[in-house]
């Protein structure tokens, strides 16, 4: 079940804590039913939901990791992983050795063709998220970097107003 929360404001006393919410008008049966899944004590996972970066959004990446490697003459994934590793987004991750590190690298890259790693040390690396995993900001982000590198090498891209319009469009 999602509910859609205004605003929050916690009731704190020397034991208890308490949070009142704000869920707008909500009709009574749905009302009923929020209740009813926390009225047993236990532990719950409460969670912000995010909406995902449109299907379009990631056929255009695509679009360009092509366009942008027929002119440079290599493949998209290439192209592909270059914008992942620009601006991409990742976790620095400690290991105890470097075997661990190892171990690591291989299941991490069986995500997915983006989900990349960097070698900092012999203990230490950036592990990327390939973009299946961003959320509209990070695909946007991305995506102006396709679109940056494809200007540069005289590769024709969508208009800005074109672009946000795909852009704000979401996964249904």
């Amino acid at each position: 079940m999602i509910i859609t929360i205004n605003a929050v404001k916690p009731l704190i006393s020397l034991d208890t804590a308490v949070l009142q919410m704000d869920i707008g008008k909500v009709p009574q049966k749905q009302l009923e039913a929020i209740v009813g899944a926390f009225r047993k004590p236990g532990s719950y996972e409460v969670k912000k939901v995010s909406r995902k970066r449109s299907l379009n959004a990631n056929a255009y990446c695509w679009v360009l990791c092509n366009a942008i490697a027929e002119k440079l003459h290599c493949d998209s994934e290439t192209v592909y992983r270059q914008a992942i590793g620009d601006v991409g987004v990742f976790t620095e991750i400690d290991f105890k050795t470097p075997e661990a590190m190892a171990a690591f690298k291989q299941k991490w890259h069986s995500n997915g063709l983006g989900w990349l790693t960097k070698t900092l040390d012999n203990k230490t690396l950036l592990a990327y998220y390939g973009s299946s995993s961003y959320s509209k900001e990070e695909m946007n982000r991305l995506l102006d970097w396709l679109v940056e590198t494809a200007q540069e090498n005289d590769v024709p891209t969508m208009s800005d107003e074109e672009l946000k319009l795909m852009i704000g469009r979401w996964k249904e």
